[in-house]
């Protein structure tokens, strides 16, 4: 095993790595003995980072397969969140720092996942030339360099859009070049949510099928309850040619 990780490493990426990652459980003996051994053969540093990762904790447990409480990003999705949801969440902890993961903090996630993409819409619209503010840039790199500490470089965006002295403009340009750290690719986000009205919930769903069922059977006085509840819960549903459209309520 650790022969077989050496030889691939330097077949892949040549005799010295820049960065080398892993679980925190691997430090020993897996990567002490892909250290030896390579080194032993080049002569030369095998990699110059290591980042060691915190494990993913499912309550008091680690995930793991042998326990059998492995969630995938298949898991997630079924369950209607978005993808980039889970990248949020991990960006909120140090990567050594272990997660306890819960379908709740999840959903955190992708609440304020959902409001930073509105929010970068909204900049969006201005039309004036835009700037990466400077001081924004130089606290952000010291963060990212600080042993990649995202969660202060994730709050110091969110002073950046809360700060009424930075215009829309460079507010935009500046989270624009955050993301290429933060990798959540937020123009494509934008776009996806303008079209889509972000993730309807499967409540929302189901309510706005049952009501087509009832428009198809002439029950109209159904249909307009169901129209209602949708509206209540903060989200409109239009009727078109081609079926019905749901989208969220500012």
């Amino acid at each position: 095993w650790h022969i077989e990780c050496s030889a691939m490493a330097m077949s892949a990426f040549g005799e010295t790595l820049d960065i080398h990652t892993g679980g925190q459980d691997l430090i020993f003996p897996h990567h002490a003995n892909e250290i030896a051994q390579s080194e032993a053969v080049t002569g030369k540093k095998f990699s110059n980072y290591w980042l060691h990762g915190g494990f993913v904790n499912m309550g008091s447990d680690k995930m793991s397969k042998s326990l059998g409480n492995i969630v995938k990003l298949s898991d997630i999705i079924e369950r209607n969140f978005h993808p980039i949801a889970f990248r949020y969440l991990a960006l909120t902890l140090h990567y050594r720092t272990p997660m306890h993961f819960t379908w709740e903090a999840l959903e955190a996630s992708q609440t304020a996942l959902f409001k930073l993409v509105n929010l970068f819409s909204k900049f969006k619209q201005s039309s004036d030339g835009r700037r990466i503010n400077a001081e924004y840039k130089r606290e952000f790199n010291q963060f990212i360099n600080d042993d990649l500490n995202t969660p202060q470089a994730l709050a110091l965006a969110w002073k950046l859009i809360k700060d009424e002295n930075v215009a829309d403009t460079d507010k935009l340009a500046t989270l624009l070049d955050f993301d290429n750290v933060f990798g959540l690719n937020l123009e494509k986000l934008q776009e996806e949510f303008t079209k889509t009205a972000g993730i309807i919930p499967d409540e929302i769903k189901s309510l706005a099928e049952e009501r087509e069922k009832a428009r198809a059977n002439k029950d109209f006085k159904r249909s307009d309850e169901l129209r209602k509840a949708i509206d209540e819960k903060g989200y409109h549903i239009n009727d078109t040619d081609n079926g019905f459209e749901i989208t969220k309520k500012e």
